[in-house]
């Protein structure tokens, strides 16, 4: 025969995975936020006039220039030899060149979320195994929360601080391209 304390604690359980599984689809939304969308020129669009860029065009091609316009059908750069509109259909993948920071916000990003969702899970667990009768869903939601704002900020501290370690033979700016449009 299965206890109440046994139904009790499966009712729980049901209503704590379903919690934990919101949050981790919420925070894993919030990391991929500045991805590249293959075929989408925002990111190019939101350039200044003058930002270096580095052209691959679908031959192979690579062409250093800096941006001046995008139109709807071309992209127009300034190279050495002066004014090129180049049709966007011959474009495989657009880069800067320039210098981009490499801000500690991802380490510290990830850290809360992984912390945020492991020790949600945890706590509504622990939440689920401590209350009793009535009270035990309350609880085991109150483990959830609890766990998961514990979670975030040790989590954001851990990341934070392993990405400033392992950033720190480099420099606060990093000589990498950023990625400002991909083909399809």
């Amino acid at each position: 025969m299965i206890s109440k304390k046994t139904i009790s604690r499966y009712k729980t359980l049901r209503t704590a995975w379903p919690v934990g599984v919101c949050l981790l689809l919420l925070f894993h939304s919030v990391l991929l936020h500045a991805d590249v969308i293959p075929g989408r020129w925002e990111k190019v669009e939101a350039q200044k006039q003058g930002t270096v860029l580095t052209v691959i065009m679908k031959s192979g091609d690579m062409l250093g220039c800096t941006f001046e316009e995008l139109q709807m059908d071309t992209l127009v750069v300034e190279t050495g030899a002066g004014e090129r509109r180049i049709p966007k259909v011959d474009i495989q993948r657009l880069e800067t060149s320039e210098l981009v920071s490499d801000p500690v916000k991802d380490g510290t990003v990830k850290g809360a979320v992984i912390g945020a969702v492991a020790l949600g899970v945890f706590g509504g667990l622990a939440g689920a195994s401590i209350g009793h009768g009535d009270k035990q869903n309350e609880v085991a939601l109150a483990g959830v929360a609890i766990g998961a704002v514990v979670g975030a900020v040790f989590g954001a501290a851990i990341g934070f601080t392993v990405d400033k370690v392992a950033n720190h033979k480099r420099p606060d700016v990093l000589k990498r391209p950023e990625v400002l449009y991909i083909a399809r």
